[in-house]
């Protein structure tokens, strides 16, 4: 059984599962539904697909209560952990050019080599570190949501009510919160955080993101959560996962509560 393969069973496992869009390659993105106030989001960045392990190992041991996105950015995932023959061969030269080698497990863009953490349109190609050329982390692209998988996630935050999104990545320990306009909520986003037992901080100079995009929609509560320590480096050890599992289930009930709470705060 492939990796993709695998995902989708542990999917169907786990929930009702649809699919919001196809990525570059083609693969759908699926996402289990499991309860409407908050929606959590994995794998963004290829190389952090350690909170996608995380987080199923989670849900599958405690049950699902929020809708959950496992693999944003499937092609990328599949780059990080497999290298250029997850590609068509079409690709593989120009991405392998692109990488500097055929070692992608740093790699945390998609398969046209964009930051999808950065193509969404929330101040977009204004975040200091962003790039304007193809590279494995930073690129832009070529305009907002020009890619299908941020396009995807995009349509579907337009299309739910959620009061909360939760976008995981590895690493740092800390959870970001907050994008300007929008700095509200910061009691139920210290109380997850303090639940993680994580540092919380807004991101400066940083735009584009998921969370960012969130925020700008309206007034709900949008966070970045950093998994790991940064003593660890990428990707993040499997060896380490069941510490961040431990994390995760000390907090998760702080997390569905402040959905709950939002959602009739903000929708009645």
């Amino acid at each position: 059984m492939t990796y993709y393969q695998e995902l989708w069973r542990r999917c169907r496992n786990l929930g009702k599962t649809e699919t919001i869009g196809r990525t570059v390659l083609g693969y759908e993105i699926p996402l289990i539904r499991g309860g409407s106030e908050t929606l959590v989001v994995c794998s963004t960045h290829a190389r952090e697909h350690c909170a996608t392990e995380a987080l199923f190992r989670t849900f599958e041991k405690n049950g699902l209560r929020c809708d959950f996105l496992p693999v944003h950015n499937v092609d990328g995932v599949l780059l990080a952990k497999f290298g250029a023959d997850a590609v068509d061969v079409s690709r593989r030269k120009r991405l392998i050019e692109i990488n500097g080698g055929e070692d992608f497990s740093l790699w945390k863009a998609n398969a046209n080599a964009v930051d999808l953490n950065v193509n969404f349109d929330a101040r977009w190609s204004q975040g200091v570190r962003n790039v304007f050329f193809s590279a494995p982390e930073n690129y832009v692209g070529p305009y907002p949501e020009s890619e299908p998988e941020t396009k995807a996630v995009a349509s579907l935050l337009r299309r739910e009510k959620y009061a909360q999104v939760v976008s995981f990545h590895a690493k740092g320990e800390v959870v970001y919160w907050g994008f300007a306009p929008n700095f509200l909520h910061y009691r139920e986003a210290k109380a997850f955080a303090d639940a993680m037992g994580y540092g919380i901080a807004t991101a400066i100079g940083s735009c584009g993101g998921l969370k960012d995009y969130f925020d700008l929609l309206g007034n709900g509560l949008g966070l970045t959560v950093e998994l790991g320590e940064d003593k660890f480096s990428h990707p993040y050890p499997d060896g380490e996962i069941p510490r961040l599992v431990e994390k995760l289930n000390q907090s998760m009930e702080i997390l569905y509560e402040n959905g709950k709470e939002l959602k009739r705060k903000i929708y009645g």
